[in-house]
Parts: C-alpha cells; sequence; structure tokens
C-alpha cells in the first residue's frame, strides 16, 4: 500500500503576521486597480495604470509636497533616482506581486496521508470519521 504523508508546518505568531501583511498589500492592490478602473469609466486623463505617487497626491497633497521637500532638502538623489521610479510604477503591480509572494510563502501545509488497512474497514463497515479519529487516539486501531 503506497502512503504518502507530509508534514504540516507549524504557524508561528511571526508567519500570520506575515500573511496579514500580505493580505493588507493584496488588498491595497485591488483597491488601486479599482482606482484606475473608476479613472477610466470616468474617462478621466490617458489610459494608464496609476502609481503610488498619483493617489498619494490626489488623496493628500499637502502631506507629499512636505515629504517632498524635506527629502529634497537632505538628499535630491534618494527623491529622483530611488523613490520618485519607485513612486511612479503601477501600484496595483508594486503592492500585488509583493502580497501575493508573502502570502504563497507563509501559506501552511496541509497534512495528508492514505488511510491505514484498519481505518479502510472502518469505513466500509460505516463507523464514523471522528470515532476513528478517537480510536487511534486511545491506540486502538494502527
Amino acid at each position: 500500500m503506497n502512503t504518502h504523508s507530509f508534514r504540516a508546518t507549524v504557524l508561528t505568531d511571526e508567519s500570520g503576521n506575515m500573511r496579514a501583511i500580505g493580505y493588507a498589500l493584496l488588498i491595497l492592490s485591488l483597491l488601486a486597480l479599482i482606482w484606475d478602473m473608476t479613472h477610466l469609466l470616468m474617462g478621466v486623463g490617458v489610459v494608464h495604470f496609476a502609481g503610488i505617487l498619483d493617489i498619494w497626491t490626489a488623496v493628500d497633497r499637502t502631506s507629499f509636497i512636505l515629504i517632498q521637500t524635506a527629502l529634497l532638502k537632505t538628499s535630491s538623489l534618494v527623491w529622483v533616482d530611488v523613490l520618485q521610479p519607485i513612486l511612479t510604477a503601477p501600484a496595483a503591480l508594486l503592492l500585488g506581486i509583493p502580497g501575493c509572494y508573502i502570502v504563497m510563502k507563509t501559506q501552511p501545509e496541509i497534512e495528508m496521508r492514505a488511510p491505514s488497512m484498519a481505518e479502510m474497514e472502518l469505513m466500509r463497515q460505516g463507523v464514523d470519521g471522528r470515532e476513528i479519529r478517537r480510536l487511534k487516539r486511545s491506540r486502538r486501531i494502527a
């Protein structure tokens, strides 16, 4: 009889928190897509995917200007060469790709195995699955 068993990984608090971050990124990515679709349906401007910079300036322009001027005063290279290209990239992709990666990497594995001969016989007799698990825990069946 061919039995396959896979080890189930135990989720720690850290991986649970990472999954929450991954799902939050996916939700933000979905919201960015909704933002793009509403602008497409309203006929506002050329069809393009909005970056975080576009959404940020539309929602709260004053906070954007404050952070931009502070960064330009300290180091204009950081703003021009690093942050501006990242913030102008499509927000749906910028948030969705890391979100998918995090969720997939922190997904718990499910333990799977084939039933033993004794379990198969009990199933044929119509014994409930909960009863079979109780018998296994009490070591009455293998």
